[in-house]
């Protein structure tokens, strides 16, 4: 979890935001974490063990997607030589 100074949300809200699709985010206030901020499935997801290992999982699988897609475009721009090895 990311924390923030509570100056900084203020500052940059809309990045805050963009923020929460990653992770939930703390907002402190000298030195001390005085908010969380999380999206409201998060919310619904800490309340229901169930919903809450479901979106790890998605989360998991989105990981190893991306990873799969970065060896494909890897694979793809190398030259027939490289692709050999």
């Amino acid at each position: 979890m990311q924390t923030i100074t509570a100056s900084q949300a203020k500052q940059n809200f809309g990045a805050l935001l963009s923020q929460l699709a990653h992770s939930p985010v703390a907002i402190a206030r000298h030195n001390k974490t005085v908010a969380v901020v999380m999206l409201p499935a998060a919310v619904q997801a800490l309340s229901n063990p169930r919903l809450q290992a479901r979106a790890e999982q998605q989360q998991r699988e989105q990981q190893r997607l991306m990873r799969h897609q970065q060896l494909a475009i890897t694979l793809l721009c190398a030259t027939p030589a490289q692709q050999a090895r």
